[in-house]
Formats: structure tokens, C-alpha cells, sequence
């Protein structure tokens, strides 16, 4: 019991530490406690690891995008962000989480590649699982939508 009150008190507070970075996240889908992020050096053909670890968080959200992961980075001020999108493209290479991330490139044309270390491989294939799961039911959704225009207001 005592275990489950602690787990509960730890997902409140984590969801209130995400919720000051975004107010539009509403709850949290799937976590893994120790990542490492780290970029690949197109000019180098080298990754570098970033000033980026700490724990990573899917969040669900009241608003467009929908989903999000953050890493809430324990190195520094800056944490991880990337919007989960019907276009979120990511692969595992053992013990990594490879994806790219065009809103990381701020205005620039190109992607940027990323990679997160996962401390733990369960966690990691969880995280990947989920994520694969809500890129695909996006897509669906995006689908949808397009071949079925939202319904318009007649006038009267």
C-alpha cells in the first residue's frame, strides 16, 4: 500500500512539474526514469551526447499536438520537447530510441536526428510500443479527416 500511495504522490508531482513547462498537459501517458539524449553530427558523421538526461515523460495534452515527450532534464534548465505527430518517425538501434526532430532544426531546413538512451530496455520498449501505438492512431485520425471534411454551419 505504501508503495502504491508513494508511486501515485511521485506521478501527481511529476504531472504538476510538466504542467508549469505546458499548461496544456492534462496527464501522463507512460514515463521512463533515466534517458540520455543524444545528436547526430551530420558534418562529423559522429553522435554527440547533449546536456540533456533525466527522465522522460509521453503527455497526454488538452491541445494540439496532442501527445508530447519531454525529458525533464536534470543537467541543466533546458529540457527535451518534441511533439508526438502522425509524422513522428523513430527506430530503435539497442539501447537507443532514434527519431527525428524537425522542430529541434528552429526554422532551419533540416532535420534534426536524435537519439535517447534508455537506462532501462524495458522502459525503452514500452516508450517505443506506446509511441508507435499513438503515431499510428494520429495517422488514422489525419486519415479520417481528410476524407471526411468537418461539417459546416448552414446559415438560416
Amino acid at each position: 500500500m505504501a508503495a502504491t500511495i508513494n508511486a501515485e504522490n511521485r506521478r501527481k508531482a511529476n504531472l504538476r512539474s510538466l504542467q508549469r513547462i505546458d499548461s496544456n498537459i492534462v496527464d501522463l501517458a507512460i514515463t521512463a526514469t533515466h534517458v540520455v539524449l543524444y545528436e547526430f553530427d551530420n558534418s562529423k558523421r559522429t553522435w554527440e551526447r547533449k546536456n540533456v538526461e533525466g527522465s522522460l515523460f509521453v503527455a497526454k495534452r488538452s491541445d494540439a499536438p496532442r501527445f508530447k515527450l519531454v525529458v525533464l532534464n536534470r543537467s541543466s534548465t533546458e529540457n527535451l520537447e518534441v511533439p508526438i505527430t502522425a509524422s513522428f518517425q523513430m527506430q530503435v538501434n539497442d539501447p537507443y530510441m532514434m527519431f527525428r526532430d524537425s522542430a529541434a532544426s528552429k526554422g532551419g531546413s533540416e532535420e534534426k536526428i536524435r537519439g535517447i538512451w534508455f537506462h532501462d530496455s524495458n522502459e525503452r520498449g514500452s516508450v517505443v510500443s506506446y509511441l508507435e501505438n499513438v503515431v499510428k492512431s494520429l495517422a488514422k485520425i489525419e486519415e479520417m479527416e481528410k476524407a471526411q471534411p468537418p461539417p459546416t454551419q448552414s446559415s438560416q
